[in-house]
This record gives structure tokens, C-alpha cells and sequence, in this order.
């Protein structure tokens, strides 16, 4: 059973969104701002900041509260949720996709295929140019691999010590991988595609295990949480999936495009798009 138990107005499309604890979330919409929402509660806490361009990228740090975000005009801002302050604030001028931390890092992916290694407190350390194509999504997998999903065929598998790329996913194509996620027995790396498909490889291994056909139109987004799949994406659905089985656990429909979305616990799901609104969603599967 799947029931819409708050819905947070947030007059632009949800582009991003970040889990800060069991109750809280960060939203970055396509104006430029970014605000924490309780998901208990029909309000909004903390305070708003804006950025130059969409809100793309969000990634949070529990050890510094520091809340990373980054935008589709290259804005690469740090804020310290204790005190709303902003520590960090530079201008890469290269649209950022994806934010990722691993171990004592910041790993950055731009557009221009470009990924960039910073200590927490932002120094620069690397920049590896990873492909002519642009990075569409990343998640990191251990301490020391990163999976990077191309504006390609392609999903590149970096072991983050040398950064060196150990393995290479290639999808069909005409077919671009547009989200990815490990699952959560660490074994299996599952991508999502403009064309609706998942695919799935066993982790390390180039033999492609399985797929299915889980929307009509490009998925945006998959999330693992206590044997459940969420899938949502442009075709205006939010659907829920035994991860094993993958059989139907429940579908939640909106009016428009569902870009961005994160478990909360075992039965709250946030869900946002171009409805321009942020909704929680008891899930009861």
C-alpha cells in the first residue's frame, strides 16, 4: 500500500534530492535553490541559499554536517548545516553532474567527461579526464571503486587509488545509461537507461546477467532499501519492486517527470519532479 502522507509546494522541478537524517532532506530544484524539509512534517526547516543554475547535484557528509552541492552552471558550494554557513563557494564553470564522497574525498563529475578529486575541506588533488563524453551518474562501491555512467554506452568501473579504469559495461547502441546503484548484498551493479530497461552485471565480471523493462522513457533513478527496488522516472511513475523476485510491490503516479527520489526509512520514500512539488510517500510493501 503506497499513500502520499505530506507534500512540500516548492515552485520549480526537483533536479536533486539528498538524505540529511531519518526525517530530513535536501532539495535542489532547477531555479537555483536548495532547502531542508522535515518528512514528518509540513515544513520546511533551515534556511534557503541559492545557486548560479540548477541545483543538480546534492551529497551530504554525517562526520563534518556539511551538505555539498553543485550546480548545472558549475557552482561547487559547501554549507555547514550546524550554523546554515557557507564555507565553500567557487565557480568550475563546467556544468556538475554527480557528487560522490568516498573515504576522505570529494569526487566531482562534469559534463565534459571530466572527473575532479578534492579533500574534504575542497582542496584540489586530482583532475582525470575520463572520456570525450560527457558523466551522466556515479556511486562509489567500497572504499576504493567508483562506477561512472557515460553520456555514452558505457559505464566505466575506476579503482580510486591510482584511478585507474579496471572494467568497462557497454549497454546497446542506441541506449545511455541515465542512473546507477549497487545492490544491496554489494554483488550486482544495476543501470538504468534512457529507454526504461535495468540492466544488471555481476560486480567485476564484463557477462551481463539480466534485464528488464521496468518503465516506458528514460529512468531516472533506482534505490535499494530493506529488499525493495524503487524505480522512478520520466514516465511519471514511482514504482516499488521485490529485488529478488522483482515482482510488482506498488506504483505511485504523478502529473509529470519524477527526476529525483531517496528512501528515508523502511516506509518513507521522497519523491520530487517537474510537478514541482516534493512528496512522502508511506510505503507499506
Amino acid at each position: 500500500m503506497l499513500d502520499a502522507t505530506h507534500i512540500f509546494e516548492v515552485h520549480s522541478s526537483v533536479y536533486s534530492i539528498c538524505q540529511i537524517s531519518n526525517r530530513l532532506v535536501a532539495i535542489g530544484l532547477a531555479n537555483g535553490y536548495v532547502a531542508l524539509y522535515d518528512a514528518t512534517l509540513d515544513a520546511q526547516v533551515g534556511d534557503v541559499f541559492k545557486l548560479e543554475g540548477a541545483a543538480y547535484a546534492l551529497e551530504f557528509d554525517s562526520n563534518s554536517n556539511v551538505l555539498f552541492v553543485g550546480s548545472s552552471k558549475g557552482e561547487l558550494v559547501a554549507v555547514n548545516l550546524s550554523n546554515s554557513e557557507i564555507i565553500y563557494r567557487k565557480n568550475l564553470r563546467i556544468s556538475i553532474q554527480q557528487i560522490k564522497i568516498q573515504q576522505d574525498q570529494l569526487l566531482v563529475g562534469l559534463a565534459n567527461g571530466v572527473l575532479l578529486v578534492f579533500s574534504q575541506e575542497l582542496k584540489p588533488l586530482a583532475e582525470f579526464p575520463l572520456s570525450q563524453f560527457g558523466i551522466r551518474s556515479m556511486v562509489t562501491f567500497g572504499d576504493e571503486r567508483l562506477f561512472v555512467g557515460l553520456k555514452s554506452n558505457e559505464i566505466l568501473e575506476i579503482e580510486t587509488h591510482f584511478f585507474n579504469v579496471i572494467q568497462t559495461y557497454i549497454l546497446g547502441d542506441n541506449e545511455r545509461p541515465t542512473c546507477l546503484n549497487v545492490s544491496m548484498n554489494r554483488q550486482l551493479l544495476f543501470v538504468g537507461t534512457n529507454r526504461g530497461l535495468l540492466h544488471c552485471w555481476k560486480i567485476g565480471a564484463a557477462d551481463h546477467k539480466v534485464q528488464f523493462q521496468l518503465h516506458q522513457g528514460a529512468i531516472y533513478g533506482i534505490e535499494f532499501h530493506a529488499g525493495t527496488l524503487a524505480s522512478f522516472g520520466f514516465d511519471k511513475s514511482l514504482k516499488f519492486w521485490d529485488e529478488k523476485s522483482f515482482d510488482s510491490k506498488g506504483v505511485f503516479q504523478s502529473l509529470r517527470s519524477l527526476n529525483a527520489g531517496k528512501w528515508l526509512s523502511d516506509s518513507l520514500f521522497v519523491i520530487g519532479g517537474d510537478d514541482k512539488k516534493a512528496t512522502v510517500i508511506s510505503v507499506s510493501v
